[in-house]
């Protein structure tokens, strides 16, 4: 996080495998930041289950913003059929949605290649609005709608690419910057 602007409160990425949700120390004069991966639907994390992953942002009216990360069920086997059934697909990738182990291991960190094979579960946290002045200020639905969470949203993705990029310019322009 030292890396980024200062006014940037959390960093949201995904399409990059092994799902997780953190708050880590406040930045100069902010509350906790969060540090989230919201994981892959069409890749399982190396846990050894099927699943895909995703992350649902839930609002709550008194300014606090629910992290819940969610667990995708799927027709892992007809997936990897799919593939199989194309010669110019990745074998590969079709064994790793029936098996729910990556075939490759030294792109991971250490730790992670040793937690290989460890199911996942499902979690939740709740992340506190960087925008509150302090722990006792409630925040009224109608300014909670117009409160910005500024994010670095971080993807592999084209399209993402695109939202990034929407997304920044709305940030700034909500911010009185052009």
């Amino acid at each position: 996080f030292d890396a980024l602007p200062a006014d940037i409160d959390g960093v949201v990425s995904g399409h990059s495998g092994i799902p997780f949700a953190r708050l880590l120390p406040p930045g100069v004069a902010k509350g906790q930041r969060l540090w989230l991966n919201a994981g892959v639907i069409g890749m399982p994390a190396n846990d050894g289950t099927t699943r895909g992953w995703f992350t649902v942002l839930i609002p709550h009216a008194d300014g606090n913003l629910t992290v819940s990360i969610r667990a995708l069920h799927y027709d892992a086997g007809g997936a990897a059929e799919a593939i199989y059934a194309r010669p110019q697909l990745v074998r590969g990738y079709a064994d790793s949605l029936t098996s729910g182990i990556w075939p490759s291991h030294d792109v991971l960190p250490l730790q992670e290649q040793m937690m290989t094979g460890v199911e996942l579960q499902e979690s939740s946290l709740v992340w506190p609005p960087p925008f509150r002045k302090s722990s006792s200020e409630v925040v009224s639905a109608k300014s909670y709608r117009s409160a910005r969470y500024p994010l670095w949203i971080l993807s592999l993705t084209f399209a993402s690419a695109a939202a990034i990029m929407l997304s920044v310019a709305w940030s700034q322009r909500s911010r009185g910057r052009r």
